[in-house]
């Protein structure tokens, strides 16, 4: 069954969404096309960079080995970043970016909770013998 005239006409009246008119008038458009501008030659600009790059990269790996052997360290970590190899995902799993022990082994490196109890039980019966004997 079809909803009546009547429902439908309510339904319109309690529909709450309002459209604001834009009272800038188009002074915020020219901005706009600015930085579009500014994005899509950053873009161009990106694309001829790798282009130069692939064309020539033999010659710039022989560059940055020679500075890297001259002892510059910057050419050397270039060097070694790009020779790295990415680590595959597993599963979904993704590399966390931290290169120490996880939270699991620093756990495990420290004391258990029993040792901790321990320890505060043995202070405070040192502390309890102190203020005995004084």
């Amino acid at each position: 069954m079809g909803k009546s005239k009547r429902e439908t006409e309510e339904a319109a009246k309690n529909n709450k969404v309002v459209t604001m008119p834009r009272t800038d008038c188009g002074e915020n458009a020219e901005e706009v096309e600015k930085d579009q501008k500014k994005t899509k030659a950053k873009k161009a600009l990106r694309r001829a960079a790798k282009e130069v790059v692939k064309k020539d990269c033999d010659k710039l790996a022989d560059k940055l080995m020679e500075k890297a052997n001259e002892g510059d360290l910057h050419s050397a970590e270039l060097l070694l970043t790009l020779t790295e190899k990415k680590k595959k995902k597993k599963g979904g799993e993704g590399d966390d970016g931290l290169d120490g022990p996880s939270l699991a082994e620093q756990l495990m490196e420290g004391p258990t909770w029993e040792e901790v109890l321990e320890a505060r039980r043995k202070a405070r019966e040192e502390e309890e013998a102190e203020a005995a004997a004084s």
